[in-house]
């Protein structure tokens, strides 16, 4: 349909060297989940983490660019990564946001507590 395609193109926008989003939406609404449990020892798992700096290989440009490494977020959040079939492990950064959050709310506990003593 003629809205379908103007949403599309809101949503995608191809750039000389990469695909270009404009928004990225994902399905997160209650009826769709069971199970529903707030993450615990959250700040811990965050310590566990690392975030790195790299250069892609055989990219377009050799920006400097930022995330984390498959392998490693493997041995801490497994659900997180899923093996793609081109070989390569592949990363659900959006299975890292609810960890974070709860990490800064932890976080911010703690801060409250120091500046209450």
């Amino acid at each position: 349909s003629a809205a379908s395609d103007v949403y599309k193109r809101q949503q995608y926008t191809r750039t000389s060297d990469s695909p270009t989003f404009a928004d990225v939406t994902i399905s997160s609404d209650s009826r769709l989940k069971e199970d529903i449990e707030t993450i615990d020892n959250a700040l811990q798992t965050v310590e566990s983490l690392r975030g790195v700096q790299f250069k892609l290989k055989n990219a377009l440009t050799d920006r400097l660019r930022t995330g984390v490494i498959a392998q490693e977020i493997e041995q801490v959040l497994p659900d997180a990564v899923v093996d793609g079939v081109d070989g390569y492990k592949k990363v659900s950064y959006n299975d890292l946001i609810g960890v974070l959050i709860e990490a800064i709310k932890e976080l911010s506990e703690k801060v409250k507590n120091l500046e209450n003593k």
